[in-house]
């Protein structure tokens, strides 16, 4: 009876310490239709605005929201990134050919532009002729990063350019600027020697408690093997 605690409790022990190891945010799914943030209007921001990146080589997306309380006819987001942790892979507009914003209307793309060198994408579109899209919420474009650099432990930052009103910025019909309110980026955290720290203190508790199990159950055994002898 006392042996199967000690199993059942080694077992469930070992179960809850690979739970803690395990990492709990997932960096690859996304999904750029359903926004699960928002700002009020006017406004850009990015999904997911906080993101934990675990080793060299995973990948992960953001998409891009904007909200507004006017009509707009264009668009153009610079968003700046560090290259010597991460470059973008690929990037795309939320609705095929065009963004799930002006999926409604007539649109004219533009060619994406990524520059790993120096840290930067560049993405924008615009309606034709004089026609115009009402007020609301949507998204523009999703972006894929990879990271390629993690010996340094820190925090980085996806953010748009700045001042707004020049490489990123939403033009009215009439070729005017609108005012944002707000313009959120993301916030990206690497591994750090904490964390590095705390997976070995607890592989180390969980060797100490499976082989301290180990040898309870040796002398339980020992000790029932001598009663039935006796």
């Amino acid at each position: 009876m006392i042996t199967q605690k000690i199993i059942k409790f080694t077992l469930s022990t070992f179960f809850v310490m690979m739970l803690l190891i395990l990492p709990v945010n997932s960096t690859n799914n996304v999904n750029v239709f359903n926004n699960s943030e928002s700002y009020p209007a006017n406004s850009i921001w990015i999904e997911p605005s906080r993101l934990i990146i675990n080793d060299e080589g995973d990948k992960f997306n953001v998409t891009i929201w904007i909200n507004l309380t006017q009509n707009s006819f264009a668009w153009q987001i610079k968003l700046n990134f560090n290259s010597t942790f991460f470059n973008a892979t690929r990037i795309g507009y939320t609705n095929g050919n065009r963004s799930q914003f002006f999926s409604e209307y007539s649109t004219i793309p533009i060619i994406p532009k990524i520059n790993n060198e120096n840290g930067y994408i560049l993405h924008g579109e615009t309606l034709l002729g004089s026609d115009k899209r009402s007020s609301g919420c949507g998204s523009l474009i999703w972006v894929e990063f990879k990271l390629v650099n993690a010996s340094l432990k820190n925090t980085l930052t996806l953010d748009f350019s700045l001042p707004y009103g020049v490489d990123t910025f939403v033009l009215s019909p009439y070729l005017d600027i609108i005012p944002l309110d707000s313009i959120k980026g993301a916030e990206i955290s690497l591994p750090s020697d904490s964390l590095f720290l705390l997976y070995i203190v607890i592989l180390i508790l969980i060797v100490i408690i499976t082989g301290s199990a180990f040898i309870i159950f040796i002398i339980m055994r020992r000790k029932k093997r001598t009663e039935n002898h006796e």
